[in-house]
């Protein structure tokens, strides 16, 4: 499909069942490559993490095809991942190589930097998947922040049971923040803002408080002028939005993006998952992201 074609949105409500129908389309079509995990959750001080681990297969998965340089996986995207028209600008998408089940890209349908400021059309189309169902949208600005791919995509993982994908959010909930104003959680000791969302049930209503928060959040950390040299990771639900400014995409060899301070992280072999835990989680957010300016 071209990018260029303006398809009417998906009907309000359908979406879930289209990514369930579309991902049982792409498994039995080998579009959709999963990446198999083992997952355990570990303690650090007073918070818990869930650390999944890439499991050693009997069958030897599909080799990721090397790409040339320059190469946009989204430029045309392969229609066996496509899901749904979300707006005029974005489409949603399948993640290929998926962690968790259910893993949605939403893509502009033109190129736009990845590390380019987040606009209205962006959110909107963010609030329109998150009034769908219970979600985790997320974004990684640039490769400092974890991102994999230059051209512009949020990503969405379903909260049915929100412990499974935000064991941090604990940490979050605190009495005395200011509904829709930026503020700072007491027991994150790395720089980050927080911005609680006061209770919606309009998608517009939703959009503009999204578009707000993130404005007001940059304004906070002095970012007015953000452009394609900061590095950072958005966290959003119907509820909050967190940011976090980066300084470094690896703790040692391990990749982390917006997910690590959801409180999810994924590696790559037993030796990083035992560095992971001897050094501790906690540590390895702090590593990657900004000292705290308090």
């Amino acid at each position: 499909m071209s990018p260029d074609k303006r398809d009417d949105p998906f009907l309000a409500g359908s979406l879930w069942n289209s990514v369930v129908d579309r991902s049982k389309q792409a498994l039995a079509q080998r579009a959709l490559q999963p990446i198999p995990t083992t997952l355990e959750v570990i303690r650090d001080g007073h918070a818990e993490f869930h650390l999944r681990v890439l499991s050693h297969l009997k069958e030897k998965p599909v080799e990721r095809q090397q790409q040339p340089a320059g190469f946009n996986p989204f430029l045309p995207y392969d229609p066996a991942l496509f899901v749904a028209d979300i707006s005029d600008t974005h489409v949603a998408l399948l993640n290929k190589y998926n962690v968790v089940e259910h893993h949605l890209l939403v893509v502009t349908r033109e190129f736009e930097s990845q590390t380019s400021r987040l606009t209205q059309a962006d959110f909107a189309a963010v609030a329109r998947c998150l009034f769908e169902y219970p979600a985790l949208a997320f974004y990684n600005s640039g490769v400092e922040a974890g991102a994999s791919q230059s051209h512009k995509h949020l990503q969405l993982l379903p909260l049915h049971h929100r412990g499974d994908m935000m064991p941090l959010e604990p940490l979050f909930q605190v009495e005395q923040f200011t509904v829709d104003l930026p503020d700072q959680s007491p027991v994150l000791d790395f720089e980050h803002r927080l911005v609680h969302l006061a209770a919606t049930d309009k998608i517009e209503a939703l959009e503009s408080q999204l578009m707000n928060a993130y404005e007001s959040t940059l304004a906070s950390l002095n970012w007015k002028q953000i452009d394609d040299t900061v590095p950072y990771n958005l966290l959003v639900t119907r509820e909050s939005m967190l940011m976090v400014p980066r300084r470094s995409e690896s703790f040692h060899a391990i990749s982390l993006n917006a997910m690590a301070f959801a409180g999810s992280f994924f590696v790559k072999n037993q030796a990083d998952r035992d560095l992971l835990i001897a050094e501790g989680p906690l540590n390895a957010l702090r590593s990657v992201s900004q000292p705290t300016a308090r």
